[in-house]
């Protein structure tokens, strides 16, 4: 990568050469290697629920729900109380993915004429919550879904996606697809927004799928009539950090992130709160002192004892 110039010093060049010459020694002498991940089983019977749509259904808030459907009715849309736009992404224009070209670093706009650009910076930027309705090919999700996240790169680093709320649903073997599971955190990671979840359809049982969605839609509703909000999880801020780091020093190249960035006062450094400082100093400080010292000790352990005790309760 650009900052680590892991291509550009020659030790580098010359480790990547020589793994990649085991590999293809490996490859040409058959060796065997142990299987990470066993063959997923994708389920086989057809989904066939009862749908009822709820009768009232209010606009408070904005639900875009994108799928890579291509057709079938949608037991979700059905069970939420919300009007809910549904965007089969079957139908947009969307082209090749990132051309590398750095017109967004600096203008903030894809160079690519489709109508990706138009979904993020109006459908999507203007719901509450999105509902990903993605399938499972190959052991990640389809190509078009693929194409849609792709289709985000020119936002770069922004996590313009914060305040929102996110859930998936999963047509195909989940639990056995670690790449698209990691996938959903990865991105849940980056964008910081608010996971709502994930259910999935690998469930031999038409009326225990029907209810796992009527139940997943009215968790839904709650979350965002109570606007429960989580908070970030210890990736999500490690991810934060490292970003935050890294624009500031490219500063220059990605202007627009940076920008964005500086305008939210996500430059958070904390050298340069006044009560974190404080709050440092006292610290030293006070641990200078033996008796102190003891004191903190004691009260952790006490701490931790109390929280065994009542865990062993139970």
């Amino acid at each position: 990568s650009m900052p680590n110039k892991d291509i550009s010093v020659k030790r580098y060049r010359d480790s990547y050469i020589k793994y990649f010459n085991y590999v293809f020694q490996s490859i040409k002498d058959k060796r065997q290697f142990p299987r990470r991940y066993q063959r997923s089983a994708h389920t086989t019977y057809k989904f066939d629920p009862d749908i009822k749509n709820k009768t009232e259904k209010s606009t408070d808030k904005k639900i875009l729900l994108v799928s890579d459907h291509k057709a079938g009715s949608n037991l979700f849309v059905s069970s939420i109380k919300y009007d809910v736009e549904v965007l089969n992404l079957n139908e947009l224009k969307m082209r090749n993915g990132c051309l590398g070209c750095g017109k967004c670093q600096f203008t903030g706009d894809c160079v690519i004429n489709d109508d990706l650009s138009e979904v993020y910076t109006k459908k999507i930027k203007n719901a509450d919550c999105i509902v990903i309705a993605a399938t499972i090919v190959d052991r990640h999700f389809s190509s078009t879904i693929k194409a849609f996240y792709d289709g985000s790169f020119f936002i770069g680093q922004k996590p313009n996606m914060k305040p929102k709320y996110v859930a998936y649903l999963v047509s195909g073997p989940l639990s056995q697809t670690h790449l698209a599971s990691l996938f959903i955190d990865i991105v849940s990671m980056k964008s910081n927004h608010q996971p709502l979840g994930v259910v999935s359809d690998e469930y031999d049982d038409s009326d225990f799928l029907a209810r796992l969605i009527a139940d997943y839609a009215e968790r839904i509703e709650v979350q965002l009539d109570e606007n429960i909000v989580k908070p970030a999880n210890f990736f999500a801020k490690s991810y934060h950090t490292i970003m935050r780091d890294l624009l500031w020093s490219l500063a220059a190249v990605k202007r627009t992130v940076y920008d964005f960035y500086k305008r939210h006062k996500l430059f958070d450094y904390p050298h340069k709160n006044i009560k974190k400082i404080m709050d440092r100093s006292l610290l030293f400080f006070l641990l200078g002192f033996p008796l102190t010292k003891n004191k903190i000790k004691k009260d952790v352990l006490k701490i931790l004892a109390d929280s065994v005790d009542k865990a062993s309760r139970f």
